[in-house]
């Protein structure tokens, strides 16, 4: 695969992901539960707490996995998030 194709599916679905680790509750509610789980073990004002709910840190550790993620993950992940942007309600 061309690595620009890579480059860009591997942001898209870092979008996708990240999306759904911050704003969304996810299927049977994983990323509520994630968040719910930071927040009760470290805390209203600790940093991890903090960087769970922050697009920008979350993303910026997502970028790193969807480094070495296979490209059938990052064309369904991508995909997702080009469908979530299209779908999106203004």
């Amino acid at each position: 695969m061309n690595e620009m194709v890579r480059f860009i599916l591997a942001v898209l679905a870092t979008c996708r992901a990240t999306h759904l680790v911050v704003h969304e509750d996810g299927p049977a509610e994983v990323f509520l539960a994630l968040r719910t789980g930071v927040l009760l073990r470290f805390g209203d004002g600790h940093w991890v707490t903090a960087g769970i709910n922050c697009p920008l840190c979350v993303s910026f550790w997502l970028s790193l996995v969807m480094g070495f993620m296979p490209k059938q993950i990052l064309m369904w992940l991508a995909a997702a998030e080009l469908a979530r942007r299209m779908l999106k309600e203004k």
